[in-house]
């Protein structure tokens, strides 16, 4: 049995449907309060719908299953579970091979613990607005919510031990590389799919994360050496870990960048110093165009679907939030990969009103004067 959750449609048309493959089962929000990571766990199931939206209900404007991925830790020769990976799509992407345009491809990267069902409020928008998005579970030491629900677990205070390891520790990129091999596993499936592969436009393909996934979609993008892929034409980074990088691995990156944190995380510490810091070594080394704000009032869970289980003032607070990440993510990923319409990642965030600009102003220039060199601020 598989989970999924969505309390939040666009456009008046997420009616889900059941589409070919496993059977996916929509349910309501129920997050787990955990820190550091994005959990999904589920309460009351609904019914999925088959085919057509029924009469007097809209078209829907996305659909969603899970489908297997085959795969093999490098090292295990004991074949290893499947990997789940939630699919949202067009439904017109669902229905296989046809003449029409080909679409992007968004492949997403979830918390350390984590679940690619965790982030339906953005892969959902994303879906409806002609993109396809998948987002696998990782097979992380410890994880609690899955999309499997057979591989669900009580471990959470083992998991918050399991991350405060993490962050505490040198970090080994041998012991992590798992999460590279099953992206890239991942997306060589999805490209490969009988329905899915024949929609997909291989030229443009965008990698995300949140938290931890910040480190696999950075490590794929060059971060992490002899590890590019260079099928990546941009990278998204919700909040990420990335403070096993220096800003010699942030140079290893060649592609559009967005890097979006909340306000009240910017002065949590991270080797060297703070997440502002270290976000801003690794702007000052990304190529153009890239990004960098902060989301007004937002924490770290801010960008997953647990903002979904906030009450009263904070619920609306919390779904004007996940409305300006939306509208940015996607005016960023249509102006640089997409190609469709005149989107402006710049003026998008301006007119949310909701994110600041964390880009550090140049040092004002030093003009000669009477012989003497003075500031332009003095």
């Amino acid at each position: 049995m598989y989970r999924f959750s969505s309390d939040r449609f666009h456009g008046g048309g997420g009616s889900r449907v059941r589409t070919a493959g496993p059977v996916p089962v929509s349910r309501e929000l129920n997050m787990r309060l955990l820190p550091f990571c994005a959990f999904l766990a589920s309460v009351v199931p609904s019914a999925p719908l088959a085919g057509a939206a029924p009469a007097g209900l809209a078209a829907p404007k996305f659909v969603h299953e899970v489908i297997e991925v085959p795969r093999t830790r490098a090292g295990d020769e004991a074949e290893r579970p499947p990997i789940a990976v939630g699919v949202w799509a067009p439904p017109v992407a669902a229905e296989g091979p046809s003449p029409v345009e080909r679409l992007p491809l968004f492949l997403f990267s979830h918390g350390y613990g984590g679940s690619g069902g965790s982030y339906t409020y953005l892969t959902e928008h994303l879906a409806a607005a002609g993109w396809i998005v998948v987002a696998p579970d990782h097979d992380d030491p410890v994880s609690v919510v899955r999309l499997r629900e057979e591989d669900e677990t009580d471990r959470a205070f083992e998991l918050l031990r399991s991350v405060r390891d993490l962050i505490r520790e040198e970090f080994d990129f041998e012991r992590y590389r798992y999460r590279l091999d099953e992206t890239e596993a991942v997306l060589d499936a999805v490209l490969a799919h009988e329905r899915y592969g024949p929609r997909i436009d291989p030229d443009r393909i965008v990698a995300g994360g949140h938290s931890f996934g910040g480190y696999t979609t950075l490590g794929l993008a060059g971060a992490v050496e002899g590890r590019l892929d260079d099928r990546l034409g941009a990278v998204v980074l919700l909040s990420p870990g990335l403070w096993m990088f220096d800003a010699d691995d942030f140079a290893r990156v060649a592609v559009p960048t967005l890097y979006l944190l909340g306000e009240n995380e910017l002065a949590d510490e991270r080797r060297p110093g703070t997440k502002l810091d270290l976000s801003r070594t690794a702007y000052a080394a990304f190529p153009e165009p890239k990004f960098l704000y902060a989301l007004e009032g937002g924490r770290h869970l801010s960008f997953s679907d647990r903002s979904r289980t906030a009450f009263g003032r904070r619920k609306r607070q919390a779904e004007a939030e996940l409305d300006a990440i939306e509208r940015l993510v996607l005016a960023f990923l249509e102006e640089t990969v997409g190609g469709r319409g005149q989107a402006d990642a710049a003026r998008t965030a301006r007119e949310t009103g909701r994110f600041l600009e964390l880009v550090p102003k140049p040092a004002p220039e030093k003009e000669e004067v009477g012989g003497e060199l003075e500031s332009d601020s003095d």
